[in-house]
């Protein structure tokens, strides 16, 4: 499994059960409310990946990262220095079951700029 902290959600991606199966999951516990919800993405998603790593790029600009808030943006404010913003998921190992593992070297992008978050 993978973590990262933004604002007050702390997300977890992927993972291993206790099965030995990934998991493909993309979960969000709120730091205040202490309620976990899935959150609900489109487009082409990583899959079930374990041991990968996360990280959020963002603008210098933003004084504050809030998932829930992260489609009222005021975008003209914001610099050119970055290309794109989001929560980039890189690598680990790609399985659905215990006795398949395959590498993977591939870097995936969910957009945080919009109200539905996109791969």
């Amino acid at each position: 499994m993978t973590t990262l902290l933004v604002g007050q959600k702390f997300l977890c991606f992927g993972g291993i059960n206790k099965q030995g199966y990934a998991l493909k999951e993309l979960l969000s516990i709120d730091m205040e409310t202490k309620q976990w919800v899935e959150m609900q993405t489109k487009g082409d998603h990583p899959g079930h990946l374990q041991s990968s790593a996360m990280c959020l790029v963002a603008y210098q600009e933003r004084k504050t990262l809030r998932l829930d808030r992260l489609s009222e943006i005021k975008w003209h404010l914001v610099t050119e220095k970055i290309a794109l913003e989001g929560i980039f998921v890189f690598g680990g190992i790609r399985g659905e079951v215990p006795d398949m593992k395959l590498k993977d070297n591939n870097l995936y992008r969910l957009s945080i700029g919009e109200k539905q978050h996109v791969w």
